[in-house]
């Protein structure tokens, strides 16, 4: 006399295939969205119009620092003008036209460093060896070719300055941006751009039910029945195991 053995019941089933998640097919019919939102066409932009920016501004500064004579001489005057008159009001006198002349000077380079760093990308440190060689060949230039102008290695020296600071701007700005970029893409609440370009849609995501579990071998399985709820006495209990001889 031997035992035959019992298969689980309908209701295991039926929790065993919900928490497969499976439909009546075996798969998944629902597209998994895709929330990774890369940073680099963002970047790819930003690079553009700085690139755009950063040859706009070289334009200005050869127009400004190959001009003849210095630039806007009457300003110049007024300004030197307007200190004097400040003095007598209360203005430091450590403010003086020579360092005002020296920030202009790191002022006029920051564009340069800024545009030109998120230019080159990652090679964006280069811009401020190269924003201190041209600032080099200016001043000598001027030294040699324009007698109206004087070309001062302190003048080198504010441009390259210049061109650091906006080289750190722009890494700052780049840090920003990656920063957004990912937040977003880890945002549930964010819009989804693949919900609305079906190209974009990853494929679906497949799951198969498993097979369901065989016989023994010379014997056939009986499925307990679903147990009965009494109305006074609660639910039966099980019948006992059905033995073959």
């Amino acid at each position: 006399m031997r035992d035959a053995g019992v298969s689980g019941s309908p209701e295991l089933d039926n929790r065993h295939e919900i928490a497969v998640g499976a439909n009546p097919a075996g798969t998944y019919d629902e597209p998994m969205p895709d929330r990774t939102r890369p940073a680099a066409p963002a970047l790819r932009r930003l690079r553009m119009v700085s690139a755009v920016l950063l040859v706009t501004f070289c334009v200005v500064v050869a127009l400004i620092t190959f001009w003849p004579g210095p630039p806007d001489p009457d300003g110049q005057r007024a300004l030197r003008d307007f200190l004097r008159q400040a003095y007598t009001q209360g203005l430091p006198t450590w403010i003086t036209f020579g360092k005002i002349e020296f920030g202009s000077n790191i002022l006029m380079f920051v564009p340069i460093g800024l545009f030109g760093a998120l230019t080159l990308g990652r090679a964006g440190w280069l811009i401020v060896p190269a924003a201190a060689a041209a600032s080099a060949a200016i001043e000598i230039i001027q030294a040699a070719r324009l007698p109206e102008r004087v070309g001062t290695p302190r003048d080198v020296l504010a441009n390259g300055l210049g061109a650091l600071v906006g080289y750190l701007l722009a890494v700052l700005i780049v840090l920003g941006a990656r920063r957004r970029t990912r937040r977003r893409g880890t945002d549930p609440a964010a819009p989804d751009p693949a919900a609305a370009d079906p190209a974009t849609r990853s494929a679906p995501v497949r799951a198969h039910r498993p097979p369901a579990a065989a016989a023994p071998v010379g014997g056939r399985s009986h499925a307990a029945p679903p147990l009965a709820a009494h109305p006074i006495s609660g639910p039966a209990s099980a019948p006992p195991l059905v033995a073959e001889n």
